[in-house]
């Protein structure tokens, strides 16, 4: 990830986002210990718990990053990881979601709702500080790492 338009990077922000949750260690490479077989011989970890990406829906993906590419035009890219509270992005994902249920068609909506779907999760994972939603607060955050 290229962060060119960010002022400061905290390099703090940086250990818990990147090295956060690590599964246990061979030679430096994250490993479950469980192997996947193919017909050719190879062998490699296996995927479970890990997300799966390749079932991302890609027109929806691309369709989105047009909304983050506009944003960063606007503010920079990258602005939202310096830190927004999860309240702003829930009142804006709900404003969203309000003007496409009621028809318009002024901007993507759909797209905008989920960057700030997307900006409320990233606080929760890498900046929970940022979390100001009262009913959240010290609640899991269903991370990458841990719960389902």
């Amino acid at each position: 990830m290229q962060f060119e338009d960010v002022d400061y990077i905290d390099p703090e922000w940086v250990t818990r986002t990147v090295l956060r949750k690590r599964s246990r260690q061979i030679d430096d490479l994250p490993d479950s210990g469980e192997r996947r077989s193919y017909p050719t011989g190879a062998v490699r970890d296996v995927t479970t718990g890990k997300g799966d990406m390749f079932s991302m829906p890609p027109d929806a993906i691309l369709r989105v990053s047009k909304h983050y590419e506009r944003g960063a035009r606007k503010y920079g890219r990258n602005n939202y990881l310096k830190g927004i509270y999860v309240s702003d992005f829930i009142d804006s994902l709900l404003r969203h979601a309000y003007k496409y249920l009621a028809g318009w068609d002024d901007e993507d909506h759909l797209s905008a709702i989920v960057f700030n779907a997307l900006g409320a999760i990233q606080m929760e994972e890498s900046l929970p500080e940022m979390n100001d939603v009262e009913a959240r607060i010290g609640k899991r955050s269903f991370g990458y790492g841990g719960g389902e």
